[in-house]
């Protein structure tokens, strides 16, 4: 083990004062040294994004903050942190809501058992399926050892379901990094492993964050609530765990409402935000993004952290190599094409088009009938849906083609654009569709060893 790492380790259970501290542990992880403390954070071209606030005492929060600013300045960087869950010492700096986070407090989950049948049929069902969850030993987790290859197939089988590229800072799929300091609950059912609950230590607040949920295809209902009733039942009667942060979820300003609903399809923020609530969490608090800048700013940075630094290259791959993507890429550019077409309409234009009034009205329609279908096929990308909206759009490339190749592309800039984008918008849109389905047609993940199996 390396200095820093000795470093950040000491400062983390003296000093890390919130539930995201120690996944600092992980790859991207960097230590900041000041006078009174330290900052973990992830490094990018255009800032320092940590990962909740100082490591320091609550009287030297302002000071190191501060002083963690000026340095990142003195870089050429901007300072943002990111979850940060008690702004105490930060209230000098711009603050912007960007979600909450359940926590459970250990000593009420048996009363909460007791008030909720729903949650404890759960975890008879899961029962009555087989499924078993015990605390792993930490010499299962070294790497080789039989039980940390089948948890690596469960990862891998986990990042298949993702509906996003791979994500680094605080979504990163690392949940061995510092294995040692982690606990581990595995469920077995009799097939072998079905689920794996990572938690990483919140020392300061005396109790531990769930990292990560690796589920197979394969698990039951009631494969999670047992995984976390397990680990309730073992943090000790004081304990606090907390289920992470609910995105976008909370007191957030309207804008964010906004994107939480456009960008619904390519993350389940309400099916996420439901599940943890039939938990029945003890209580939700809300978490910040906090910096000197201005909030949009620090959020681009904040994204441009989780994208690894390449904001354009994750939204690239995540929107066009993944069905769901592409469906709701293509959803999002119908709505200002439709919106144009009606202003043309409206405005006595139709003839740009070398359309009729009534035949420009219809493809109004059609293409709200459109980014509809392909909205849909976003949040449930089946073969068969996605099929449909591909069908649907090589119907409008043959028309539209034909239909420029007869009336030309007009003489003006403007109809040569407009005419342009007819033809050409959804034959590349049905491309891109054929393209997606074939991504649906993924392999069957691979079974786990079988010295895991029961």
């Amino acid at each position: 083990m390396s200095e820093d790492r000795d470093e950040m380790l000491e400062l983390l259970s003296r000093r890390g004062r919130e539930f995201v501290a120690f996944q600092c542990l992980a790859s991207w992880g960097r230590l900041w040294r000041g006078p009174h403390g330290g900052v973990g954070h992830a490094l990018t071209s255009a800032a320092w994004v940590a990962a909740g606030a100082p490591w320091c005492d609550e009287a030297h929060v302002a000071a190191t903050a501060d002083a963690f600013v000026a340095a990142a300045r003195a870089a050429g960087r901007r300072a943002v942190f990111f979850a940060v869950e008690d702004r105490r010492g930060l209230e000098h700096l711009h603050a912007l809501c960007i979600g909450e986070q359940a926590l459970f407090e250990a000593r009420r989950w048996p009363a909460t058992l007791a008030m909720h049948r729903r949650l404890r049929e759960q975890l008879r069902r899961a029962g009555k399926k087989g499924v078993r969850v015990r605390r792993l030993a930490a010499e299962e987790m070294r790497p080789g050892a039989p039980t940390r290859a089948a948890a690596e197939i469960l990862l891998a089988q986990w990042l298949r379901t993702r509906q996003l590229e791979a994500m680094s800072f605080l979504a990163a799929a690392e949940p061995f990094a510092g294995h040692e300091h982690h606990r581990y609950y595995l469920a077995e059912g009799p097939a072998g492993p079905l689920s794996l609950l990572s938690l990483v230590p919140a020392p300061a607040q005396n109790g531990w964050l769930v990292e990560h949920t690796l589920r197979a295809a394969t698990a039951p209902n009631g494969t999670t609530e047992l995984l976390l009733d397990a680990a309730l039942r073992d943090a000790g009667a004081d304990a606090t765990i907390s289920l992470g942060l609910l995105p976008l979820s909370g007191p957030v300003v309207w804008p964010l409402r906004l994107v939480r609903r456009l960008a619904a399809p390519l993350y389940h923020f309400d099916s996420l935000a439901r599940f943890k609530r039939r938990l029945h969490p003890h209580r939700l608090e809300p978490v910040w993004l906090v910096s000197p800048s201005r909030p949009a700013t620090a959020l681009l940075d904040a994204l441009r952290a989780f994208a690894g630094d390449h904001l354009l290259r994750f939204a690239a791959r995540s929107l066009l190599q993944r069905a769901n993507g592409c469906c709701w890429l293509i959803a999002i550019l119908l709505l200002p094409w439709a919106i144009t077409l009606a202003a043309l309409l409206l405005g006595g234009h139709s003839a740009r088009l070398a359309l009729t009034p009534p035949a420009l009205g219809g493809f109004v329609a059609w293409d709200l009938l459109l980014a509809w279908l392909a909205f849909r096929a976003a949040r449930h990308p089946t073969r068969r849906a996605v099929v449909t909206v591909a069908f649907a759009t090589g119907l409008d490339a043959l028309f539209s083609l034909t239909h420029v190749a007869v009336v030309g592309f007009g003489n003006d800039v403007a109809t040569i654009v407009l005419r342009a984008v007819s033809a050409l918008a959804p034959a590349t849109a049905t491309a891109l569709l054929l393209r997606a389905v074939r991504t649906l047609g993924a392999r069957a993940p691979a079974a786990a060893p079988a010295s895991m199996r029961r």
